[in-house]
């Protein structure tokens, strides 16, 4: 079972979290911030966010960020201004995968894109963007969209 990790617990992470879980992957969901893990843990759902959409029971929900450890596959999906910072904070784990940045934006200051950042941090894992005309509720619920996922590996674009 490919087993992933969703970095940022906004409504993009969640809509993500929810469609690995659903396609049979073991999924943990992190968010930095304390406040936001009890509520969704609590909860299970964020009203503001994605009204009606709850997360399955068997999503972990976690502030420790070493749930990246063994990952297939690792998803940003924090805000733009956040990627750098978690970029360098995955640097600690030695085995996170493919990284796949869902994040819009540029660097602050450097007009890098943020695939370019993360890249800069982690030489070693295959880095993919992954772009389209998709809205997490859509994703959420299970509603088709398209997506591009642009990479310098085909295989991990694939």
């Amino acid at each position: 079972m490919p087993k992933i990790s969703v970095l940022g617990a906004g409504g993009w992470g969640m809509a993500l979290a929810i469609s690995a879980f659903n396609n049979g992957c073991e999924v943990t969901l992190w968010s930095p911030f304390e406040n936001e893990v009890n509520a969704l843990l609590e909860k299970r759902t964020n009203e503001k966010l994605l009204k009606d959409i709850y997360l399955p029971v068997g999503i972990n929900i976690t502030t420790d960020l070493s749930c990246v450890e063994g990952d297939t596959l690792t998803i940003i999906a924090t805000p733009s201004i956040a990627v750098p910072e978690v970029a360098q904070k995955l640097k600690e784990y030695s085995n996170i995968g493919i990284v796949v940045n869902v994040s819009k934006g540029f660097q602050q200051g450097t007009l890098k894109r943020l695939s370019e950042v993360i890249a800069e941090a982690l030489p070693d894992s295959p880095v993919v963007a992954l772009t389209g005309p998709s809205h997490a509720e859509e994703v959420a619920r299970n509603i088709p969209t398209s997506i591009v996922a642009a990479s310098k590996s085909m295989a991990a674009a694939t």
